[in-house]
This record gives C-alpha cells, sequence and structure tokens, in this order.
C-alpha cells in the first residue's frame, strides 16, 4: 500500500492552485465480492499461463474439483468465451441484487435472457440487439472495435445458438463449484481481502481518486479529460461519460489489467497481495469483527438480516428504537464487513454478508493455530 501511496502523491493537485480534477468528483466505490473471486478463480483455471503468480493456489483449488465439476468446468471452457465473461455477468447482476450468494445461484439460471447476455457480453452488445439475436442467432450484429476484439463473431453467435442449456449450465456449476469447493477457499482468503480492502480505503482517501485510480495497474493513465486503459487494445473513456467508478478487488487477476465499462460505471478489477505481514493492522479488523458481535443488539440485528434483507426503519420499527440508534449498529457492523447497504429504487436495504462471518471466524480459529 505504501508504494501506491508513494507512487499517487506523485500525482497529487495542490487544491489551493489548481481546480478540482473530474475523477474527484465521480463517486468512487471499493469492494470486494465473494461471488465475482469465484468466478475470478475459474478464469485463473482456465488461463494459468497468463496467471503464473496464482499457479500454486489454482492448483489446490482444482485438486478440490471432482469429476463432474471437471467434467462441467472443461464445457463452460470448450463451448462458450471462459470465465471472464462470467465475472462481467456477476459484477452487472450484482449491482442490483442483494441476496446472499446462495440464493443469488439459485436465481442465476432465471435471470432474464437479455439481462443475462447484456452482462456477459460486458455491456458492449445493446439490448435491443440481444432480444434480435435471441429471436435469430444470424441477426444483424453492429460493428464495435472492442466487440470484435473479444467477442468474435462466431464464438458471439455460438452463444445464442445454445443460449437456453448454457445458462442453467452456468448456474448449476457455479452454484456446485462454490458449494463443493470455493466456499471453503472464501473462509481462508476472505477475511484477508477485508483487510486488504481497508486498506485500500485508507489509501484513496489518503491520496485521492486520480491518483489512487492511476496506481491500480501500470495500464491505466488519468489525463485531464479522460481515463486511458492499455490492454491487447487501448480505451479511451471521457470522464463525462462515468457517474461511478467501482474497484473490486482480487486475489486472482494479477498481473493483468482487467476491467468493463457499461451503464456509466467503470469497474476495474484490482489484484492485491494476499500475504499478511503487519499483524498489528489484522488484529485491527479482528477487534471491528469481535465488537460487531459483542453486542446484544447488533447480533439481533444480524438474525434479522439473516432471515431477511431490511431498511433502518424495519428494523428500527421491528425493536421499537429510534432509527438513530440503529444507524449507529448498522454503521458499526458495516465497518466490520458484516452488513451491506443496497439502495432499490428510492429504499437503502441491508443485507448480512453470512460468507464474511465465516470468513473472519476461520481467520480466528487459523490465527490460534499458528505456532
Amino acid at each position: 500500500m505504501n508504494q501506491l501511496i508513494d507512487r499517487g502523491a506523485r500525482m497529487l493537485i495542490d487544491a489551493t492552485t489548481e481546480s478540482l480534477h473530474p475523477l474527484e468528483q465521480i463517486f468512487f466505490e471499493l469492494k470486494y465480492s465473494p461471488t465475482i473471486e469465484m468466478a475470478a478463480s475459474l478464469h485463473a483455471m482456465e488461463c494459468p499461463k497468463h496467471f503464473p503468480s496464482q499457479k500454486d493456489r489454482v492448483d489446490a483449488t482444482r485438486a478440490k474439483m471432482g469429476p463432474n465439476l471437471h467434467s462441467e468446468f472443461n464445457y463452460i471452457v470448450r463451448e462458450t468465451l471462459g470465465f471472464a465473461p462470467v465475472m462481467d455477468l456477476i459484477d452487472h447482476l450484482e449491482r442490483s441484487d442483494i441476496d446472499n450468494i446462495a440464493l443469488f445461484l439459485d436465481r442465476l439460471a432465471d435471470v432474464d435472457p437479455v439481462e443475462f447476455a447484456y452482462g456477459y457480453f460486458s455491456g458492449l452488445i445493446p439490448k435491443r440487439t440481444i432480444r434480435a439475436l435471441l429471436k435469430d442467432p444470424q441477426a444483424r450484429i453492429p460493428e464495435g472495435e472492442a466487440l470484435g476484439h473479444y467477442f468474435p463473431e462466431k464464438s458471439l453467435r455460438a452463444y445464442f445458438e445454445i443460449q437456453d442449456e448454457l445458462r442453467p449450465r452456468i448456474a448449476s456449476f457455479l452454484k456446485a463449484y462454490w458449494t463443493d469447493v470455493f466456499a471453503r477457499e472464501w473462509d481462508h482468503i476472505g477475511a484477508v481481502e477485508i483487510r486488504r480492502l481497508s486498506e485500500e480505503k485508507h489509501a484513496l482517501a489518503a491520496i485521492g481518486h486520480r491518483a489512487y485510480l492511476a496506481g491500480c495497474h501500470a495500464g491505466i493513465s488519468v489525463d485531464d479529460d479522460a481515463v486511458r486503459l492499455q490492454k491487447s487494445m487501448g480505451f479511451t473513456i471521457p470522464y463525462r461519460s462515468i457517474k461511478k467508478v467501482e474497484i473490486v478487488i482480487s486475489a486472482y487477476v494479477r498481473p493483468h489489467l482487467m476491467m468493463n465499462c457499461f451503464d456509466d460505471v467503470l469497474t476495474i478489477y484490482k489484484g492485491v497481495d494476499m500475504a499478511i505481514s503487519d499483524r498489528e493492522t489484522s488484529f485491527a479488523e479482528v477487534e471491528k469483527f469481535v465488537k460487531a458481535i459483542s453486542s446484544v443488539t447488533k447480533l439481533k440485528i444480524l438474525f434479522e438480516l439473516n432471515r431477511q434483507e431490511q431498511t433502518t426503519k424495519e428494523l428500527a420499527e421491528r425493536f421499537d428504537v429510534a432509527s438513530s440508534s440503529i444507524s449507529e449498529h448498522l454503521k458499526a457492523l458495516r465497518e466490520a464487513e458484516l452488513v451491506y447497504p443496497q439502495r432499490v429504487q428510492n429504499q437503502v436495504y441491508y443485507r448480512f454478508l453470512h460468507e464474511n462471518y465465516d470468513a473472519q471466524l476461520t481467520y480466528l480459529k487459523d490465527a490460534f493455530r499458528e505456532r
């Protein structure tokens, strides 16, 4: 993190002499997602030469997959464009879906085929074109440099030929992979990602949006009017077309620059170091968790949210206390990464991050086993 701050500090704007950079006025959200991370692990598994630093972790995960999972994994890799599009699909759906992972995966096969394809193809195909392709896979596809580069026409049309079979098979595979393999993997890496997220948030606050974004990857450059991203092809995204920047941290994406940009949201999947070197920092994060579950009221809130996502007002009415009191408890639970607020229309609902609760408990259990 210090290298990021050092690099970013050199780019800081002196607010007393220069106007505010456009990026500083754009909303930034830093997050992690067990579901996206699951897809990222599968992407690293299908492209091991591209992710040499992840080889040991990926090989260990692959070894836990049974024959049926291996067979379905090979089918999806062979018949589709792999799991990188699945990362973008999940990212797209999680912007509005507040279910826990089990429910999310249960419902994935039933997602509207237009929305499924829109997320899967990273927003590069207009929805009206998707509707036409669902009716006729040979329908006209509008030209687009990025679309043709990342999704060859033959592969794209093949998706629409078999999408009725493909969507439930992807959903079924992801559910089985989570249940049989990756839920236990998340128990071990989730707590570390929570700590890394805290460090990233501190870095963002210290150096500002412009410097932080530029420091996310060597392929990102920040100009006065646009952010430029250099992958196998270059992207120039004007700030006027971005309403939100979403940074999703991941243990699996290094050294590559992985991103998408659609619906006015720029998403960067940022690789983070998973080594735990600062024990004091780790214990500081554990303290937030322990404090969050040591209060009777906070535990009651978690039990309620485990049953069903609710608003602050609904929780206040349930416990017959002031909304301001519930807000304070929710703030502490949010700091401990145990709840997540998500806006649905004009309401903000909170859901219990059960997977993070399990990951924190596993971290504590493993910490006491260390010699």
